[in-house]
């Protein structure tokens, strides 16, 4: 494997990494909904994280888009569980979303 493709990979696991431990926040708060936590890259760099907080609040896609502090468009998303893309506000925004469920690149 070449160096480039062990760095991306290792890259992509540690967006993800940092996705799932911003989704275990949520234990305790946003039960029946699962924990789920969203980082935003752009560039290689984190520009916003969200995750889950509490039952009836606002999902991790939006908390990381709320929390952004450059825009997100042509960016990525690290979300540890199917994004919820049916929300115009987040397919509007970010064109690629990395899925640990799918572990694919999809637009919304």
């Amino acid at each position: 494997m070449e160096t480039d493709s062990i760095l991306t990979t290792n890259m992509h696991e540690l967006f993800m990494s940092r996705a799932i431990e911003l989704a275990k926040q949520g234990r305790g708060h946003v039960s029946p909904n699962p924990m789920v936590g969203c980082v935003l890259v752009l560039d290689g760099d984190i520009i916003g994280e969200g995750y889950h907080e509490q039952f009836g609040g606002p999902h991790a896609e939006v908390m990381a888009m709320r929390n952004a502090r450059k825009d997100p468009v042509d960016g990525i998303a690290y979300v540890n569980l199917e994004p919820c893309c049916r929300k115009w506000y987040f397919r509007s925004l970010c064109r690629n979303v990395r899925s640990k469920s799918r572990n694919e690149r999809k637009g919304c």
